[in-house]
């Protein structure tokens, strides 16, 4: 049962897809069925959580009752009729398929596979976005708990609770990044649709997906646990449906796909507050205006938008309240602008734009990273890394200047050159043709140069700002589809395409952490290719000195017959490397946070004490460990390394195991 249960998923979504495609086209249906599907999620989650039965059995039971519902209702309707498959037709040589065939097997099918047979390896998924998962499905419950790292119960959850679902239903995290693959492909679709509601014909809607789909920072992103991806889609969609309700102010369904996309982004990623505002206030006026003779009628579409923003929100607010004080966690903090001046602005526009200029050629780029500290320091007036402006710990630098040469590309830093040049041209050629200028194109590029004056008025920046910049090309495709696609000849056009496909391909072969292909043009954290790899030693690709110091751990423990195991690490370690091992070796072991030193700390749970302490990343721990009146001290496990450390009551003596061979 453990291995096919989560097939429940996709036919609850087949479902839905099937409710709305009888009024619907198959683009608009999968749209909606993905908004239907995301708020159901949520809703299992969160009443799951509240009874604490967030287990296998119950989950697989809600979705099925959900499937069967649907089913019911499908096959219900006096009208209903499974959709005709569409006719094969032949297509000549020039024919868009020319260009959306290539794209589709040489970018979304290996991604896919590298999707599903790389597990998270990413800093982040080890450090907060695994680990919180894992811990939901340890307590049953997606409610907070004690934790060294902040960021794994104050950060929007979304992400991590459709990881949740799959791994609850699989019983292992190997479709753990489907989550973010799927969002890409949504929204190649939702960018399609959104061209094709500014005006743009088949060929634009094409080039829009293509400009999507190879974005560089989107392709590294979809294999990986991370969420600018998601939050992107969620974007995209809301942007969609506010669009759509140009001409449609007072559609019941619009409104609530408008306010459920708009609640599913802001649950996902604290930046989608930055992305959302925008197109919520021209929501906002899109119903004012149109409703400015009766008033009912505007509050009536604004409750039936924002209601559902509230309610899929409202859980994880209220947790952030009763345990930080605040809805917005504050572990984001130190992420913020402190420099509201002109000054400020330009400096965090001028640094995130130059993250995008980096190209293969070590010249460039440090001309590019002098220019910038010389408009600083002579026109501006401040420091490059003026701590105001920065990120706490890092300084103003090119994030790959010193890695170009072999080349690299990494979720975190690589940037969007291609894709910000074209975005440039797409707005030059608008703004220079006035007769080919439309209402409705230009609030969606007034919108669009809007995004980034917010963004850098309340971000501040950071070395991995890049990735943050996600939603925003995604966001652009479809305007600088449609404009460049207006002025190309079909050839043009499918040389465009060929061209961005092409540039993409370094991203899909020789990814940083998970190259497809051994090779040495490229700089990898693995000499090799992922594959050559064992399983388990993918977790470690960019620390593979850890796994033998995490593995020896975990036997250790295990040999001693210890289940509840103590935590103590630092507030950015890698802890998710321990409960996969444990899984692997299908032990019962439990690990719980202790000694926390934060807010969360008022959440511990009147355990007995642990019969052991795994310290991670703990140097200053000592050889002795304190906890409630009871010594711990370390054993000889991993010899004089202070990484990883296991600690046991000094009333126990537990000889040091063997390492566990190499898989």
């Amino acid at each position: 049962m453990v291995v096919d249960v989560y097939l429940i998923l996709p036919f609850v979504f087949a479902c839905l897809c099937l409710c709305g495609r009888t009024d619907l086209c198959w683009r608009r249906s999968l749209l909606s069925a993905s908004i239907y599907f995301s708020v159901a999620l949520v809703a299992i989650t969160e009443f799951l959580s509240g009874l604490n039965l967030l287990t296998r059995e119950w989950v697989f039971s809600v979705w099925s009752a959900i499937a069967v519902s649907l089913v019911l209702l499908l096959f219900g309707r006096s009208q209903f009729r499974l959709p005709r498959l569409p006719r094969l037709r032949f297509f000549a040589p020039k024919s868009v398929l020319v260009v959306a065939l290539p794209c589709f097997f040489l970018v979304l099918i290996p991604t896919f596979l590298l999707s599903v047979s790389v597990p998270p390896n990413t800093w982040d998924s080890m450090t907060y976005h695994m680990s919180r998962v894992v811990n939901w499905i340890q307590n049953q419950s997606a409610w907070h708990y004690p934790t060294h790292n902040l960021r794994q119960i104050d950060n929007p959850p979304w992400s991590g609770f459709a990881i949740l679902h799959l791994q609850v239903l699989s019983g292992g995290d190997w479709l753990a990044n489907l989550v973010q693959w799927f969002s890409m492909v949504g929204c190649l679709i939702a960018a399609s649709l959104m061209a094709q509601e500014l005006g743009a014909r088949l060929r634009g809607q094409v080039l829009s997906a293509v400009i999507c789909l190879t974005i560089p920072m989107g392709i590294l992103q979809s294999v990986t646990t991370q969420n600018d991806y998601a939050v992107a889609y969620w974007l995209i969609c809301f942007a969609f449906n506010v669009w759509l309700l140009w001409t449609r102010p007072s559609d019941t369904r619009l409104l609530l796909e408008a306010g459920a996309s708009m609640g599913l982004a802001l649950l996902t990623k604290a930046t989608a507050y930055v992305y959302a505002f925008p197109f919520w206030v021209f929501a906002i006026c899109l119903l004012g205006h149109a409703c400015i003779c009766s008033r009912g009628r505007f509050w009536r579409g604004a409750i039936l938008m924002n209601a559902p923003v509230v309610l899929l929100n409202v859980g994880h607010w209220w947790r952030n309240i009763l345990v930080l004080g605040t809805p917005l966690g504050v572990s984001g903090d130190v992420t913020r602008n402190q420099l509201f001046t002109i000054a400020g602005f330009l400096s965090n526009l001028l640094r995130g734009a130059s993250v995008h200029l980096v190209l293969p050629f070590r010249p460039f780029n440090e001309a590019v990273e002098r220019a910038v500290l010389w408009f600083h320091q002579s026109a501006l007036g401040l420091s490059a890394s003026d701590p105001r402006t920065t990120i706490v710990g890092t300084e103003y630098k090119l994030p790959v200047t010193q890695f170009d040469n072999p080349l690299f590309v990494s979720e975190n830093v690589t940037g969007n050159p291609i894709h910000l040049v074209l975005f440039l041209i797409a707005f030059f050629l608008y703004f220079f043709h006035a007769k080919n200028r439309s209402g409705r194109q230009s609030a969606y590029l007034l919108i669009l140069l809007s995004i980034p004056v917010v963004f850098n008025i309340l971000i501040a920046w950071q070395p991995w700002v890049s990735r943050l910049h996600l939603p925003f090309f995604v966001l652009a495709s479809p305007f600088a589809g449609m404009i460049i696609a207006r002025y190309l000849k079909p050839s043009g056009v499918y040389c465009l395409a060929a061209l961005l496909l092409f540039c993409s391909l370094p991203c899909v072969f020789f990814s940083a952490a998970r190259p497809l292909v051994s090779q040495s043009f490229f700089r990898t954290a693995s000499k090799v290719s992922i594959y050559e790899v064992p399983r388990m030693g993918r977790y470690f690709v960019a620390q593979p000195k850890l796994k033998e110091l995490y593995e020896n751990a975990v036997l250790d423990i295990q040999s001693a017959r210890c289940w509840d195991t103590g935590i103590v690490a630092s507030g950015n370690a890698w802890d998710y490397p321990v409960w996969a091992i444990a899984q692997q070796a299908e032990s019962p072991l439990r690990f719980r946070s202790v000694l926390v030193e934060n807010p969360s700390s008022g959440l511990a749970a009147d355990h007995p004490l642990p019969c052991s302490l795994l310290a991670i990343q703990r140097p200053d721990m000592g050889d002795e460990i304190v906890l409630q009146g009871l010594t711990y001290q370390r054993s000889a496990v991993n010899g004089d390394s202070r990484l990883v450390s296991v600690y046991y009551p000094v009333r126990r003596t537990i000889a040091s195991a063997p390492r566990i061979p190499d898989r």
